[in-house]
């Protein structure tokens, strides 16, 4: 079988083996002779390095074990590559950068000289990452002129004007810069005006990035992610192709102008701080997918539009309210952890054709949503009677499901909130199985059990099996559907009360018990 798969173009060898985890390819080398030399024409690699050596105060070894374990890997498998597609080196060392940086221009030379067209770069300095600005790898000059990139992502590094002459990657389509700092005069709007073939740019936290960036005449860029400190005062986007912007800022009295922007179809408002959301109304008019998140609001803003199909809200502190106007929103999040504003009221929101919703509250936030009309909001949803409620209790990592609405008061569970102050409680359409999933994953919760309250025997037999097949739990956990009386409850006296109120009359009860496998 070795002898048939040595047999094939290597262009094909590469081709298949692409499709594997390149930590999976290293391991075919102790297969046979053939396969020790198999992975070596591994057209992407995929690098992550951790220094757990203790250094003292005296002066480093340029020489440091470290290193030479580094160039025994990286540096052979870079230069015995004939062709190399994707490098991603990520590097977490207490070595200073100094002693770091000719070993890392050498590995990075080899790499652009195979031609490689996905460079990822994330190096991080243990020692000193509570420097304010932290001392970071200095990008060279090469990287900035590799004419066969198209993937550029480079993770805390520092990027030096006076290292290079000019920069000239013409087939970059996606780059993306994460916890950089720029040195030189409007560097960065220098950078991304560079690139002819851009699709894809993300900036995320950089500093040295001047007091405003203006992007335009960019025909093909469609995806742009823009997350500031708090230096811009202005961002001004005049690109037509712009599917999808993304912004996030501390700076409030920053100004966006994206007037331009004539075919945006999402817009992410992601980590605004303290910003005046009106200004954005004009926007908000015309897009189909808009999320907010944003902190510190300092007053109610308006969403009113036709063209509106799906609203993300998550308020995590004050919420000074928001007033809803989108009679075409068919999908709609909303997560609420604070308090919020006395004058607010969600009979304010007029979303008749909504289809999809899913609302989640803390114990606090809920109580005071159910004087603000929360209630009388959700009854006047045309498919109310479809909703369900999900309870997490995010310490003792218990769930309780309830299949319909009606079958628990407001009041009961408002009662229940004041007395579990740490539950959170979800009202979900349609969406029960995923909110189940994304709960498990976010907690990395290792036990389980889901106590559902429902209408008969054949709906928790349904949902067990639905949520047996979902790939989060089929992938990772036992699952096992049991009756109530049979689980030994670990949550409060309060949670067991709420249960055995609720298991009286027409509700039928069972429980699903989730074991976390362990993995080999």
């Amino acid at each position: 079988m070795a002898d048939d798969f040595l047999r094939l173009p290597e262009s094909l060898i590469q081709h298949i083996l692409s499709f594997l985890p390149f930590k999976e390819i290293g391991r075919t080398c102790v297969l046979s002779k053939y396969w020790n030399n198999i992975w070596c024409i591994y057209p992407n690699l995929n690098f992550r390095l951790l220094d757990n050596e203790k250094l003292d105060n005296q002066v480093e070894n340029p020489e440091h074990p470290f290193l030479d374990r580094v160039e025994n890997s990286l540096g052979k498998c870079l230069a015995r590559r004939r062709f190399i597609k994707e490098v991603c080196i990520e590097i977490r060392t207490r070595l200073e950068v100094k002693t770091l940086t000719p070993k890392l221009d050498r590995w990075l030379g080899l790499a652009l000289d195979k031609n490689v067209s996905k460079l990822v770069l994330n190096i991080v300095n243990t020692r000193w990452l509570v420097l304010t600005p932290p001392v970071t790898y200095s990008v060279p000059e090469q990287v900035f002129v590799a004419r066969t990139l198209e993937v550029l992502d480079l993770s805390r590094c520092t990027i030096e004007e006076n290292c290079f002459v000019c920069i000239e990657l013409p087939n970059l389509e996606k780059l993306s810069l994460s916890l950089c700092r720029f040195i030189g005069d409007n560097l960065l709007q220098k950078i991304v005006c560079a690139f002819p073939k851009m699709k894809h740019l993300s900036i995320s936290q950089c500093k040295g990035e001047g007091r405003s960036l203006s992007v335009s005449c960019k025909s093909q860029l469609t995806c742009f992610f823009l997350k500031s400190s708090n230096e811009f005062e202005r961002v001004q986007i005049n690109v037509p192709s712009l599917h999808t912007f993304s912004f996030g800022s501390e700076n409030a009295a920053c100004a966006i102008d994206v007037t331009g922007c004539t075919n945006l179809r999402e817009l992410y408002l992601d980590g605004v701080i303290g910003m005046d959301l009106e200004r954005f109304r004009s926007i908000f008019i015309s897009i189909p997918v808009l999320k907010v998140y944003a902190r510190y609001l300092p007053s109610k803003y308006k969403i009113s539009s036709q063209s509106l199909k799906r609203l993300i809200l998550n308020g995590s502190d004050y919420f000074p309210g928001v007033e809803i106007d989108a009679p075409n929103l068919l999908s709609f999040e909303f997560s609420l952890t604070h308090d919020l504003s006395s004058e607010f009221n969600f009979c304010s929101w007029s979303i008749p054709k909504v289809d999809d919703i899913n609302m989640m509250f803390s114990a606090h936030s809920f109580r005071k949503a159910c004087g603000a009309g929360l209630e009388d909001f959700i009854l006047k949803l045309h498919n109310y009677e479809d909703a369900n409620w999900i309870i997490f209790d995010p310490n003792y990592r218990d769930f309780i499901m309830i299949e319909k609405l009606q079958a628990v008061s407001f009041s009961s569970l408002k009662s229940f909130a004041r007395k579990s102050r740490s539950i959170s409680i979800l009202i979900s359409l349609k969406a029960q199985i995923s909110m189940v999933c994304r709960l498990l994953e976010s907690h990395s919760i290792v036990q389980t059990t889901i106590s559902l309250i429902c209408s008969s025997p054949q709906f928790a037999e349904c949902f067990y099996k639905k949520l047996g097949n979902c790939s989060a739990v089929k992938d990772n956990y036992c699952c096992e559907l049991v009756s109530q009386s049979k689980v030994k409850q670990l949550a409060t006296p309060a949670w067991e009360s709420f249960m055995e109120s609720n298991s009286r009359g027409k509700n039928h009860n069972a429980a699903i018990v989730l074991d976390k496998r362990v993995q080999r």
